[in-house]
């Protein structure tokens, strides 16, 4: 224990070890932008519905509903990747040494280098501990910044359809009230256009980052899955290598889903009976379709905008990555 034997147990830890620096870096993002991160939970709990009418006409409770559903879910399959992760090695030695007969071996949650000998049985209890908590911390670590992320996409996304929906079931009459009331949805418009800037400025460089280490760990995590590994450790990376496609598609259907919520803004705009109003209502109107015809985005700086197009692209590269190994490997 401690030193690489072979280039597969080197291959076997370096997604670990990418992991841990994705969680790092989403969390050192999120200090960085404390200040816009402060700015939009202010100006979004200004702008949440507060009474029973203004929940139904936000229908917030299917949102937060949807939401809280979809961050179960992402929970329960990063927890349930982490947790065999951190008992198979400790139940493999139990299994091997109580009910095979086989010599103790003691085996470890993760490949770690010490500074000094830890296969004595106090030493490999705590140092065990140490393990387990440390992929805990990684996993809740990265919990952390993605169900933020989440939360906060989905409440510009409730904010878009709120604005396309009072659009669409507005009818104008060409009196003055027109004016106001458009004057508001306009408004309104631009705050949520800012605060998806504001989701945007947040999370860019840390979802570029993530795109980029996830390529590689995917790539690596495929190579292990293919490497001849034990039962084992093909099914431990075997949803390993799921999870990362979990999450890279997540963050992509995310982007997907602004895009998609701020461009039909300009579609309710254009089906509204505009034609009706008067002329500054209908010069309103203009102005919404013009602005709302260039999508809020998250746009992972110079790679991609966020998308599920991107979700192809990451998957590209990640096979590159993996078809170079498989040769330099077999080599």
């Amino acid at each position: 224990m401690g030193q690489f034997s072979t280039f597969l147990e080197a291959t076997a830890l370096a997604p670990c070890i990418g992991f841990c620096i994705i969680t790092n870096y989403k969390l050192g993002s999120l200090l960085l932008q404390s200040d816009t991160l402060t700015n939009f939970i202010t100006v979004m709990n200004e702008m949440f519905p507060k009474n029973e009418h203004q929940i139904k006409e936000y229908k917030a409770l299917q949102y937060t509903s949807n939401t809280i559903n979809f961050e179960k879910m992402y929970v329960f399959s990063m927890l349930t990747v982490i947790w065999i992760f951190n008992l198979s090695g400790v139940a493999q030695t139990v299994i091997e040494y109580n009910f095979l007969n086989m010599p103790l071996i003691r085996r470890y949650a993760y490949f770690l280098w010490y500074p000094f000998d830890i296969d004595e049985d106090l030493k490999y209890s705590l140092v065990y501990i140490q393990q387990m908590h440390a992929g805990l911390i990684a996993a809740w670590g990265t919990l952390a910044s993605d169900i933020l992320m989440i939360s906060m996409i989905n409440l510009c996304v409730m904010q878009f359809d709120y604005i396309s929906n009072t659009i669409t079931n507005y009818l104008p009459s060409r009196n003055p009230n027109d004016t106001g009331m458009i004057k508001k949805i306009v408004i309104h418009h631009q705050k949520v256009l800012k605060l998806s800037e504001d989701v945007n400025e947040i999370f860019s460089m840390a979802i570029l980052f993530n795109f980029l280490a996830s390529s590689v760990i995917i790539c690596l995590v495929g190579f292990q899955t293919t490497a001849g590994v034990s039962a084992l450790e093909l099914f431990k990376y075997m949803l390993f290598l799921i999870f990362e496609l979990v999450q890279v598609w997540t963050i992509c259907y995310l982007g997907q889903k602004l895009i998609d919520s701020s461009s039909g803004v300009a579609e309710a705009a254009f089906n509204q009976k505009w034609f009706e109003g008067n002329v500054q209502h209908q010069k309103s109107i203009l102005l919404i379709m013009t602005r709302a015809q260039k999508p809020a985005i998250i746009n992972a700086k110079s790679f991609t905008v966020v998308s599920l197009e991107s979700f192809t692209k990451v998957c590209s590269i990640s096979y590159q990555f993996f078809a170079l190994l498989r040769t330099v490997y077999n080599k």
